[in-house]
């Protein structure tokens, strides 16, 4: 079974990206995830999340790793606002097999190169699914400044990262300006897109790596993240689904 079949968001105007990693060094497979929000539902998804987290979290940074059974219920109601389909918001994830990675001979040696050409191939799938659109980009700043994780802004600011996919656009398609039109660092703790992104990372990256399926598997999140990935139309996340959906999975197949 593959993603719910969509089209491109409709409309011409601004899209938000919340970007978020998962596994990065923990586990065999890493998970960049792309929440997309149309500019003209924004405050529309914002309420609505706003409300799933009552009464159960009123307060505090809702995340995979704070999946518990007391508050299952109310984790489901904060997912189904990006899955239940009332919204146009899509999740594109894009998923990188650890053990092919060729560092030494295709990023200088450099694990923190090779991350930024992830986030670079994550936003140019939002790019190609939706050309209509322009987009404002923000990048989790716990993930990208965490001691001992590659962080973007190590290698190069994030105005150059802008400028380097906008070249990247332009050289499949010659546009009028450039879509991307800012990267920015966004705090988690304060931002609900950035939480339902990392809530929706985490309960696919539990069966890519396996957790799913081991006899001690956490019981609130295995419910959760079977509960998204039915919501999703997904049957197998080690197979890509289709280019649209709802949410959708690319696992990259690394040179």
């Amino acid at each position: 079974m593959t993603s719910r079949a969509s089209q491109p968001i409709a409309g011409s105007s601004l899209c938000d990206v919340y970007v978020d990693e998962s596994s990065q060094t923990q586990h065999r497979y890493m998970l960049l995830g792309g929440l997309i929000v149309p500019e003209e539902v924004s405050r529309d998804v914002a309420a609505a999340l706003g409300a799933a987290r009552l009464p159960e979290l009123p307060f505090g940074e809702i995340g995979w790793t704070k999946v518990s059974n007391s508050k299952l219920v109310a984790y489901q109601r904060f997912v189904d606002v990006a899955l239940n389909g009332k919204l146009p918001v899509i999740f594109h994830v894009l998923i990188i097999d650890t053990h092919r990675i060729k560092d030494t001979a295709f990023n200088a040696g450099s694990r923190e190169i090779g991350f930024n050409k992830e986030i670079y191939q994550l936003i140019l799938k939002c790019w190609r699914n939706h050309k209509a659109r322009r987009f404002h980009i923000y990048l989790d700043r716990r993930n990208v400044t965490k001691a001992g994780n590659p962080s973007i802004d190590a290698q190069l600011s994030l105005s150059r990262l802008r400028d380097i996919v906008n070249f990247g656009i332009h050289k499949e398609k010659r546009a009028a300006d450039w879509p991307i039109r800012r990267i920015h660092y966004r705090d988690s703790n304060r931002c609900d897109f950035m939480q339902v992104a990392d809530v929706l990372l985490g309960a696919i990256g539990f069966h890519v790596n396996g957790h799913r399926q081991r006899p001690n598997a956490s019981s609130a999140k295995s419910a959760l993240s079977d509960h998204i990935l039915a919501a999703a139309g997904i049957g197998d996340v080690m197979r890509d689904t289709a280019r649209w959906g709802r949410v959708t999975i690319w696992h990259r197949q690394m040179r």
